[in-house]
């Protein structure tokens, strides 16, 4: 038996009644300056100012230089992984029994899709990012072939993907069909 006293307390307003103090949407917040929180000493902001972290780095390179490393990154994989329109491919990582083969539809920009961070604008001529189009054989994709209203090939809905060059393996993989059947009866 527990001595201690305790108070129970019943409030008998209708839910709809009660305060909600778990609802702090109304509730007035501060929000510090950026100037004040530029000139403050033990921050996060100061750290990586004193750090050279980030942008305070001076050998980092600009997000225009990042776009274009990456897309010529893009089209070495794309000649070295030997990706072409038409061919056959998986997308990595793939794992029996989820293996995830297609045809390769589209090698080229997508300007609609983030790289890596935020949007860059490129002056024209310099080579953009690179994406693979692929149109699976079964419905584990995510679109029909186009991105942001734009079309870069046609396919069933939920049959096509975009992935980066390194993402893409080349081979002979055949397309999954009703031969699968004939195998599956040999178990």
């Amino acid at each position: 038996m527990d001595n201690t006293p305790s108070l129970l307390i019943h409030d008998l307003r209708p839910p709809a009644a009660r305060p909600n103090y778990t609802d702090v949407s109304s509730v007035e917040k501060y929000t510090l300056p950026t100037s004040t929180y530029e000139s403050l000493p033990n921050t996060v902001l100061s750290w990586k100012k004193a750090q050279k972290l980030g942008r305070f780095d001076p050998k980092a390179l600009t997000p225009e230089e990042v776009a274009r490393n990456q897309a010529n990154k893009d089209e070495s994989d794309i000649r070295e992984r030997g990706i072409e329109l038409s061919r056959r491919a998986i997308v990595l990582p793939s794992s029996p029994p989820h293996i995830r083969r297609g045809t390769i539809r589209f090698v080229g920009p997508v300007p609609t899709i983030p790289s890596g961070g935020a949007q860059v604008s490129l002056n024209p001529g310099d080579p953009a990012p690179l994406w693979v189009g692929i149109e699976f054989d079964e419905p584990l994709g995510k679109n029909n072939g186009s991105v942001g209203g734009k079309s870069y090939f046609t396919c069933p809905e939920k049959c096509g993907v975009f992935v980066k060059p390194e993402k893409v393996e080349v081979g002979d993989f055949p397309p999954l069909g009703l031969d699968l059947d004939a195998d599956m009866e040999e178990i």
